[in-house]
C-alpha cells in the first residue's frame, strides 16, 4: 500500500493520474526531513481541498543544496516512506532541482498549497498554476514548530548530555582521592589510571591541583626538562641517565610528550619503546603523553602529571618535549633544570638563540658529537654564551656509546643542588591551579558556544558578524547573554 503511493518522477505519476482519470489534484512540496505535528496538520488540511494530494519531496541532493552539507538527517527514501504512511497523502514524488517548478509543469495540479510563512510571489510554480486557471492557497502553520527548531533542540540535548560538568562529583572525588592514595603507596596501575584521567578530563585536573596545593611541598623531588629539535636524541640521552639515578637510590619518573594521533588523541611515537631497558626496574616509571595539538612542546596535562609524580614520591622527574621552536619553551615553567639537546646539524645557531633557548637552558648538550662539524658548533655556541650573565654549561656527548653522559649527569645534579624545589613547588601549584581552572572554564564555554551555534539565534548572529553587520565584541556580548 505504501509503495503504491511512491513515484520516482513526475512522468510516471502523470501517467498514473491520466489512467485513473484523476483531475482534482492538490500539490505541495518540501523537505519533510523530520516529520512533526506541524507537517501532519498541514497535510491533513491540504487534503481537504481536493481529491488527490501530491507531495513533491526534495531529493537528498536538493536538500543539501538548500539546507547545507549536514542535511538531510533522513534519506529521501526514508522520508518518502514516512510520508506515504500518512492517510492524507495520496502520492509522493521526488525531484532533484532546488525548486519544484519543473515538476509542477509536468503534473499541472488544480491547486498548489504552501505553508503560511510563504508568499505567492516567492513560490516557484505558483504563477504557472494560476496561468491555466488553477489556484494557489497559503495554509497556516502551527507556531513554533519547524524541522530547524526541532533539530536545534535535539542537537542541544545531545550536547548537554555529553557536556562535562567541570566540577567533579563527590563520588568522583572519592575515586580520584583513592587512586592518589594507592599511587602514593606504590601502586603503578593506580598511577597510570590517574595520568589517563588528567589527560582526558579537565575537571579531574582541577580537582587534583586543588588537592595537591593543600599538601606539604616535596623538598626532594626535582624536575629536569629535556627539549630540542626532533631527532637530536633526547630519548637516548634520558635513557642513559636513568641508570645512574637509580644507582644513587633515586626513584625516576619519565614523562615523554609525543605527537598525538588525530584519531585517538594518544601519543603516536611512544617513547617507552625507546626506554625498554628500564621496564622491569621498580624504581622507574615511564609514560608517554599525547601533545593533543598543544603548543609549547608540552600538553595541557603535563604540569599536573609532574605534580602527581612528585606527590607519589619520585625524586627525579624527567620531562621530554615533543620538539622545540619559538613558542615551545613552556617547559621552563615547571622545571628546576632545563637541558637543551642539539646535534651538529641543528641549523643556524643565531635562529635557535632567537627562539628563546638561550634564556631557558641551564645545560646545552651537543649529542652525536662524533659527526663532522661538532667541534665548530660547540665553539660557536660557547662564544655566543660569553655575554650571558647566567652560568650555562655546554657538553659534547655520544649518547649511544655513553660518551660525555657522566659529565651531563654531574652537572644536572650540581644545578639541582642550588635549586629551591620546595619554594618553587608551592608557586608552581598556585599557577597550576589558575591554569587548570582556566582550562575547565574554557571547556565549558566551548561546549556552550557549540550549543549556541546550532540555535537559529546563534546562527543568525554569526552570519551578521561574518557579513560585517555586527562586531566581534557585539557577537561576544550576545553569546554571554545566551550563556547566562
Amino acid at each position: 500500500m505504501i509503495d503504491d503511493k511512491f513515484f520516482s518522477d513526475g512522468k510516471s505519476l502523470r501517467q498514473f493520474l491520466d489512467s485513473k482519470k484523476i483531475s482534482n489534484t492538490v500539490f505541495t512540496n518540501g523537505c519533510f526531513d523530520i516529520l512533526h505535528i506541524g507537517h501532519v496538520s498541514y497535510l491533513e488540511e491540504a487534503k481537504e481541498l481536493g481529491e488527490f494530494l501530491i507531495v513533491g519531496l526534495n531529493s537528498d541532493q536538493s536538500v543539501k543544496a538548500l539546507k547545507g552539507s549536514d542535511r538531510p538527517f533522513n534519506s529521501e527514501r526514508n522520508r518518502a516512506k514516512v510520508l506515504c504512511a500518512l492517510e492524507s497523502v495520496d502520492a509522493v514524488v521526488i525531484f532533484n532541482e532546488e525548486t519544484p517548478e519543473k515538476l509542477v509543469q509536468e503534473l499541472r495540479p488544480q491547486m498548489m498549497v504552501k505553508g503560511g510563512d510563504y508568499k505567492k510571489e516567492t513560490v516557484a510554480g505558483a504563477e504557472f498554476v494560476e496561468s491555466y486557471g488553477g489556484k494557489f492557497i497559503s495554509l497556516s502553520f502551527i507556531d513554533g514548530v519547524s524541522t530547524t527548531s526541532l533539530a536545534s533542540k535535539l542537537v542541544n540535548r545531545s550536547f548537554l548530555s555529553f557536556l562535562p560538568n567541570n566540577e567533579i562529583s563527590k563520588e568522583g572525588q572519592k575515586k580520584v582521592n583513592k587512586l592518589l592514595e594507592q599511587a602514593r603507596a606504590g601502586c603503578i596501575s593506580s598511577l597510570s589510571r590517574l595520568l589517563t584521567l588528567v589527560e582526558s578530563q579537565p575537571e579531574v585536573r582541577l580537582h587534583i591541583s586543588n588537592f595537591l596545593i593543600k599538601q606539604k611541598p616535596s623538598l626532594k623531588s626535582f624536575v629536569v626538562g629535556f627539549t630540542g629539535p626532533p631527532g637530536a636524541g633526547k630519548s637516548t640521552v634520558i635513557n642513559a641517565l636513568i641508570g645512574p639515578w637509580c644507582d644513587a637510590g633515586r626513584r625516576v619518573g619519565v614523562l615523554a610528550v609525543d605527537p598525538s594521533s588525530h584519531f585517538t588523541g594518544g601519543a603516536i611515537l611512544g617513547d617507552r619503546i625507546r626506554m625498554q631497558s628500564h621496564s622491569d626496574n621498580q624504581r622507574v616509571f615511564i609514560r608517554s603523553l599525547g601533545s593533543r595539538g598543544a603548543l609549547g612542546g608540552i600538553s595541557e596535562s603535563t604540569a599536573i602529571s609532574v605534580e602527581i609524580l612528585k606527590y607519589v614520591g619520585f625524586d627525579r622527574i624527567l620531562v621530554e618535549t615533543v620538539g622545540v621552536g619559538q613558542s615551545e619553551i613552556d617547559i621552563l615553567s615547571f622545571s628546576d633544570c632545563v637541558v637543551v639537546v642539539f646535534v651538529p646539524e641543528s641549523g643556524d645557531l643565531i635562529q635557535m638563540m632567537k627562539s628563546g633557548l638561550n634564556e631557558i637552558a641551564d645545560l646545552f648538550v651537543i649529542n652525536k658529537s662524533d659527526r663532522p662539524g661538532a667541534e665548530l658548533f660547540k665553539n660557536r655556541l660557547e662564544e655566543h654564551l660569553l655575554d650571558e650573565t647566567k652560568k650555562r654549561f655546554v657538553v659534547s656527548t655520544v649518547a649511544e656509546s655513553g660518551k660525555g653522559l657522566g659529565e651531563v649527569w654531574n652537572l644536572i645534579e650540581e644545578i639541582l643542588l642550588h635549586s629551591k624545589s620546595g619554594q618553587n613547588s608551592l608557586a608552581r601549584l598556585t599557577l597550576l591551579g589558575q591554569e587548570t581552572s582556566f582550562q575547565s572554564v574554557s571547556a565549558t564555554l566551548h561546549q556552550r558556544w557549540k550549543q549556541w551555534m546550532v540555535t537559529p539565534e546563534g546562527g543568525k548572529k554569526l552570519h551578521s558578524y561574518q557579513t560585517g553587520e555586527i562586531s566581534l565584541s557585539e557577537l561576544t556580548d550576545f553569546f554571554f547573554q545566551y550563556s547566562n
